[in-house]
């Protein structure tokens, strides 16, 4: 058996420009340091929850759009009925519209996405006081002698938003509190179920 050998084959090397001396740099040498496994976890958590907090950006939107959208199209969420109201409101306002009378409780629901430790929230919020008499209903006026039947749209229209959008077990997949006028942790009956 014969072996060739292939020929050496001779590549010129290439010609390297001089830089001009203005424009060199001195020894540059990046400070390296190891990369340690908190650092590696936290720039992952922090790509998962910049994404979490543009999710939640995009949801607070669209919750806050569907209840408006509840009040001002008289459509109460799905398995809710909203009592009518009474002649006399009507006589007063001028128009039968429930929850709806200058604007200002369509106008007022907010939300807003922040960061604390290592989780981020979603916080779904009026700032009319008033609000929570028409969610749970309850005796109001002087001597507490008018009462507001319970008409609810906000945790109602939330859990519509959620079911539509992750399913029926929405409520595994996040941290869900609710907060009453006063900003107690409310608990039980008036939760999203």
């Amino acid at each position: 058996m014969v072996s060739i050998r292939p020929p050496k084959l001779r590549v010129p090397k290439p010609k390297i420009p001089k830089i001009p001396r203005q424009l060199q740099l001195k020894k540059f040498q990046p400070r390296a340091k190891p990369l340690s496994a908190t650092m590696v976890e936290r720039s992952w958590w922090n790509l998962f929850s910049n994404a979490t907090e543009q999710a939640f950006e995009e949801m607070g939107q669209e919750i806050v759009e569907h209840i408006r959208n509840v009040i001002l199209t008289q459509s109460p969420p799905a398995g809710i009925h909203w009592p009518p109201l009474s002649p006399v409101t009507v006589r007063k306002k001028g128009h039968s519209m429930i929850l709806y009378d200058t604007g200002a409780l369509v106008d007022s629901f907010k939300y807003e996405v922040f960061k604390s430790g290592r989780y981020v929230y979603l916080k779904i919020f009026t700032t009319i006081p008033y609000a929570p008499i028409h969610e749970f209903g309850g005796y109001t006026g002087r001597n507490l002698s008018t009462y507001i039947p319970a008409r609810p749209f906000f945790f109602p229209t939330i859990h519509d938003y959620m079911v539509e959008h992750f399913g029926p077990q929405w409520q595994e997949l996040f941290i869900v509190k609710h907060f009453g006028p006063r900003g107690q942790e409310l608990q039980g009956e008036s939760e999203i179920e």
